[in-house]
């Protein structure tokens, strides 16, 4: 899958994707999969849905897992 814009929306460092400015992150950022995993969540994880995501995405409160992880 090739890496765009619209995987940044909702990370935390989404602010600096603005014309004229470029996140650091995205230049070296990979596509992966990963399942969301709030902090306050308690295993087994094998309930989330597995997303496509840039490897580099932050969120508060969300940890981000390899999809195949149960605990």
């Amino acid at each position: 899958m090739k890496k765009c814009k619209e995987l940044c929306v909702g990370c935390l460092n989404s602010i600096y994707n603005r014309p004229g400015y470029g996140c650091w992150h995205f230049l070296s950022a990979k596509v992966v999969e990963r399942k969301r995993v709030g902090i306050d969540d308690k295993p087994p994880w094998n309930y989330q849905p597995i997303e496509t995501m840039l490897d580099c995405r932050k969120e508060r409160r969300f940890v981000f897992v390899d999809p195949n992880r149960e605990c």
